[in-house]
């Protein structure tokens, strides 16, 4: 029997998109993507795949320069762009987002500086920025995963992991319920920084 997750497009979702060059500094780079594993979920219906960008799903809190780092070498492989993408919930009271407030600078400010601190290797990267406003940011990024990504890398989970609990529960939100494959990036063990055919890892099992 299959059972099939709900998938709803957020209400109270609105997404700024915006093309920026990370500016080259290697040195930023030169640790990033080196430990860590990688868990693979297939997409809800692998036949409906039609994204065009990677998305790398980040927060302040985890592992973006990691997430980002991989999933920069997703979208090389793919010859696709890179989407960074940020979720923000402040502000979101009955289904309403005020017009005007401090959340989304301080959201925008903060992406901007991770895209800054995670800057590209090798000569500079042209990366979408998008901010994404919803009380639910797993909910948002479903949303996102099935509308525009042909790839979603997140990291395992923003606070510390343990053995019964080795995934966050924005990443258990998600599996199982994205539109593209997920990869989901584990710190802490080896981990190739050039990906291999990303769309065709199996899940865990």
């Amino acid at each position: 029997m299959t059972t099939t997750l709900p998938v709803r497009t957020p209400a109270v979702a609105t997404v700024a998109v915006t093309a920026v060059t990370i500016p080259p500094r290697e040195s930023d780079w030169s640790d990033a993507g080196t430990s860590g594993a990688v868990l693979s979920f297939p997409a809800m219906d692998p036949r409906s795949t039609r994204g065009s960008v990677v998305v790398a799903a980040v927060d302040n809190d985890g592992n973006p320069a990691t997430v980002i780092s991989y999933a920069a070498a997703c979208a090389r492989e793919l010859g696709v762009p890179l989407r960074v993408a940020y979720v923000w919930s402040g502000g979101v009271e009955s289904g309403d987002i005020p017009a005007t407030g401090t959340r989304m600078p301080n959201a925008d400010l903060m992406l901007a500086g991770l895209l800054y601190d995670c800057a590209a290797d090798g000569g500079g990267n042209e990366v979408e920025r998008a901010l994404l406003h919803d009380h639910d940011p797993a909910a948002a990024l479903v949303a996102l995963s099935h509308n525009e990504a042909t790839l979603m890398v997140v990291s395992a989970s923003s606070s510390p992991r343990t053995p019964d609990r080795p995934l966050g529960d924005t990443v258990r939100a998600l599996a199982g319920r994205t539109g593209c494959p997920l990869l989901v990036v584990v710190p802490n063990q080896p981990i190739d920084r050039q990906p291999t055919s990303p769309l065709a890892t199996p899940a865990p099992t």
